[in-house]
């Protein structure tokens, strides 16, 4: 896999889903607010034939939640990602990385774009987290923060809902987002809101 590859199917693991009819996989899809259509519409120019949508619904935050979706209606693509491990069922359990080769940076950022928070706390402090139930992808994770910062993680589930939320503060958040970025070019696929954060946070003292 190569990198754009590689940050899709992190990015899809974490927010895509698979299209289903009569039980029969048709395609892909991804859902995101309408403030990140700009990687949506990275997403159409990347994959060929896919298409974007738009809808507003209610939802428990907002009156009108606007989004903008994109499909794939081929088989070829969900085939090739559940050749390369991904999951057909409850993906939330059991997301993992790819069981081929494929390029560690790219996929992290897109599991970070997808299900990641970046920012800064009230104390000053940047921090970067990620939060899921599948115990696999919390294992993997934590060996890359391991490998980037030096420092063992091993959070355990919270009570309330059963996740792991796994990231670390200050300057091993810095390291770990100039990993995430390093090779990002004019080609990649990435998030243009959590990019310019980023930026923010490395800008910082």
């Amino acid at each position: 896999m190569d990198k754009n590859q590689s940050y899709f199917y992190g990015l899809f693991l974490t927010d895509g889903y698979l299209l289903k009819h009569n039980g029969k996989i048709t395609g892909i899809g991804i859902e995101v607010g309408i403030v990140d259509i700009p990687l949506i519409k990275q997403l159409q120019d990347y994959i060929p034939f896919s298409s974007i949508y738009y809808r507003k619904r209610k939802t428990n935050f907002k009156e009108e939640y606007e989004s903008c979706i994109f499909q794939y209606y081929r088989k070829d693509l969900p085939e090739q990602l559940l050749s390369f491990g991904f999951p057909e069922f409850d993906k939330t359990i059991n997301a993992k990385p790819p069981n081929t080769f494929y390029d560690e940076v790219a996929f992290w950022r897109g599991v970070i774009d997808g299900d990641g928070s970046i920012g800064v706390r009230k104390n000053g402090l940047s921090f970067i987290s990620l939060c899921t139930k599948s115990e696999q992808l919390k294992q993997d994770f934590c060996i890359f923060l391991e490998k980037i910062t030096g420092r063992k993680y091993n959070p355990k589930r919270n009570q309330r809902e059963n996740v792991y939320n796994i990231g670390c503060n200050g300057g091993s958040a810095k390291k770990v987002i100039k990993n995430l970025m390093e090779n990002i070019d004019d080609n990649s696929l990435f998030l243009p809101r959590k990019y310019q954060k980023m930026l923010e946070i490395l800008s910082l003292n």
